[in-house]
């Protein structure tokens, strides 16, 4: 079974009603700290980030052995250090064209 620690919360899962598949074991965590991080991620295969949530820091990168991929909420890269996580060849993946809708009713809604 595969481990996913989660810094979003279990009610904003509830909440936006996402179903989350059984073959994952999800750990949901609000951290602060590198160092909160770090020991949270020790046997966890995954990393679920929010696009406001601490930093995931070169630092954290280095230190996280056993993830397998970092997953990033929204269509940016703002929380990773991308650049070291390729170097320590774990992939980084964002949600490209999550907001989109919401962008371009903005836009026109500005037009108008």
């Amino acid at each position: 079974m595969n481990k996913v620690l989660s810094l979003f919360s279990q009610e904003w899962f509830e909440k936006t009603k996402l179903q989350i598949p059984e073959e994952l074991d999800v750990r949901f965590e609000k951290l602060q700290g590198e160092d909160e991080i770090i020991a949270a991620c020790r046997e966890m295969n995954f990393l679920f980030v929010p696009s406001s949530s601490v930093k995931i820091t070169e630092f954290v990168i280095q230190h996280l052995p056993s993830i397998k991929m970092i997953q990033c909420a929204g269509v940016g890269f703002d929380t990773v250090d991308a650049k070291a996580a390729a170097r320590f060849e774990i992939p980084v993946c964002n949600s490209p064209g999550d907001s989109a809708r919401t962008v371009a009713e903005f836009t026109i809604a500005q037009l108008i």
